[in-house]
């Protein structure tokens, strides 16, 4: 496979991966990334698509060091600090996980997905009427074509019944 990946420049590599990456064929995407970032000339974006691939597979330590190996450079993305804060949570460190969506919504007030991730958390611990008020701005704010108007309606919906 390393042979293979030698005819490959960087931004075929990276269009690879992000292809096995929507296929969920992680295996491959793994290899073409691991391999692409041996190279001195190595995009850092490799490694926001290497922690999302990590993600993927629970490698969460390996993960959390790629996605800040990538924030290092890149500090004001969104969406691969939201995906920080996603492992945290998915690892139980709900403290942290908070922490890092409240960096992102700092930055981005109206993120949908760390928005709808927040409201996840408050009705975890209990606190339902700051959840419903973070769900009610995504229905009234976010553009309707946001897969996170639907959910945060559905959310919406059960928590009224109850």
């Amino acid at each position: 496979m390393k042979e293979g990946n030698n005819l490959l420049d960087n931004d075929e590599l990276m269009a690879l991966a992000r292809h096995a990456i929507g296929r969920e064929d992680y295996h491959d995407a793994l290899v073409k990334l691991k391999f692409l970032l041996t190279r001195e000339d190595a995009n850092t974006d490799a490694y926001a698509l290497l922690g999302r691939v990590y993600a993927s597979l629970d490698l969460h330590e390996k993960a959390i060091a790629a996605f800040e190996q990538y924030l290092g450079s890149e500090p004001e993305v969104i969406p691969e600090r939201f995906h920080l804060g996603v492992v945290y949570r998915e690892m139980g460190d709900n403290a942290k996980a908070l922490e890092i969506w409240d960096e992102v919504l700092e930055r981005a007030p109206g993120f949908p997905p760390a928005l709808y991730n927040k409201a996840l958390f408050l009705l975890d611990e209990g606190d339902k009427e700051e959840a419903v008020k973070i769900l009610t701005y995504i229905v009234n704010n976010v553009s309707p074509d946001d897969n996170h108007v639907e959910v945060a309606n559905r959310m919406l919906a059960s928590l009224s019944i109850h």
